[in-house]
């Protein structure tokens, strides 16, 4: 005879399968959701990431903030993202890993506590690599009156060149030869001798208006003031008693400005500024040999000048100095003269040259690498995934 207790030990074994299998289920639903929260913010994070390039230093910043808008912070609550650019080599795009742990509900009876999830997102945004697709030098101007002008040997343009007025070229003999590699366009005339070289071939075409137009009104002045007196960087005032190795001076971080002149004779100074001007006679002219200076403004932005000067609203003057970010004419020129020091190191700008009228490059071995603005045939190109 059965023993009448079978049925019901068949019957609770049979319920512990279905609640160990409901209890599954329930996990695996929460891995799924854990999987999808962070798909989604290595996604956004990646796409964010990568509308910032050309600038990789931006990009990860960018990508690890929206990240966190996504709830996941590299450190925190057991979250890790990692973000890597150039991914695979390529400056166009960035990786964006995001690993977070989701915690078990019903299967901690079998002894696991948690589920390693990981996401992964690639994004790209076409051309925004710091290659020759990105303006270096742009002369906007009108009737022909935005102009290029070069000489000396040896100086190298590494990015988009555009003159939407003329553009004229000459090297040196011999190993100086002045070098283009980059989209290179005028509207009016070109004229360029057998010691430079320009590659692609540069074509005449339609005007192109400003990839990014700026104002005073994007900068908030740190010292001095818009209508204030002059600035003099060279009479230590706005010297830091920090000091670089290398330097003689650092200048305080900060935005400067001034109504006319912002001047400096400043050899082996370094510093984090930008320099603006608001007047129509309000010129920056800075000068001295092996002076680093880097942009302060999120912008990029290192020198901002109102002045109507047509070739000398910026002046930027000083053999084997180097300076990163963006150099405006808003309606003058901007004359570059650089030449190597004694130590054989160009002059060099790391962003771009943008201006009304004329953009001066004089003295050879000059080194102008694009950096910060879009690419000419990517104004306002969108990121996307790819992997």
């Amino acid at each position: 005879m059965a023993s009448a207790g079978g049925p019901l030990i068949v019957a609770t074994l049979a319920m512990g399968v279905i609640l160990a299998l409901v209890g599954m289920t329930t996990d695996v639903g929460l891995i799924f959701e854990g999987r999808r929260q962070q798909q989604n913010a290595a996604d956004a994070a990646a796409l964010a990431g990568a509308s910032s390039f050309p600038d990789a230093v931006q990009a990860i910043v960018r990508a690890r903030d929206w990240a966190s808008r996504n709830g996941f912070v590299d450190g925190e609550e057991g979250a890790t993202v990692t973000v890597t650019t150039p991914y695979k080599g390529d400056a166009s795009k960035i990786e964006v890993v995001v690993e977070k742990p989701v915690s078990a509900m019903f299967t901690r009876v079998l002894g696991m506590s948690a589920f390693s999830v990981t996401a992964r997102a690639v994004a790209t945004k076409p051309n925004a690599g710091l290659n020759a697709g990105v303006f270096a030098l742009f002369a906007h101007g009108g009737s022909c009156s935005g102009d290029i002008v070069m000489s000396g040997g040896g100086n190298t343009i590494a990015g988009a060149v555009q003159a939407n007025g003329d553009l004229t070229t000459s090297g040196s003999s011999g190993s100086n030869l002045t070098s283009l590699t980059g989209t290179v366009g005028c509207v009016c005339s070109l004229s360029s001798d057998n010691n430079t070289t320009i590659t692609p071939a540069a074509v005449k075409g339609a005007p192109v208006d400003w990839p990014v137009y700026y104002t005073t009104g994007d900068f908030f002045c740190t010292f001095g003031g818009l209508t204030g007196p002059d600035v003099n960087l060279s009479d230590g005032t706005y010297w830091s008693s920090v000091t670089d190795p290398g330097f003689a001076h650092t200048l305080k971080p900060g935005v400067y400005c001034a109504a006319q002149k912002i001047t400096g004779t400043l050899p082996q100074v370094d510093g984090a500024v930008t320099l603006v001007t608001g007047s129509s006679s309000g010129r920056i002219d800075i000068s001295g040999g092996s002076t680093v200076l880097h942009a302060f403004t999120s912008n990029h932005v290192l020198a901002f000048s109102s002045s109507t000067d047509t070739k000398n609203a910026v002046v930027l003057n000083g053999g084997g100095s180097q300076w990163d970010g963006i150099i405006v004419a808003e309606v003058g020129g901007v004359s570059i003269t650089g030449g190597r020091n004694q130590g054989g190191t160009a002059a060099g700008v790391l962003g771009a040259i943008m201006c009304e009228r004329t953009i001066t490059i004089s003295g050879g071995a000059s080194s102008i690498q694009a950096a910060y603005l879009p690419n000419p045939n990517d104004l306002g190109g969108a990121s996307s995934l790819v992997e």
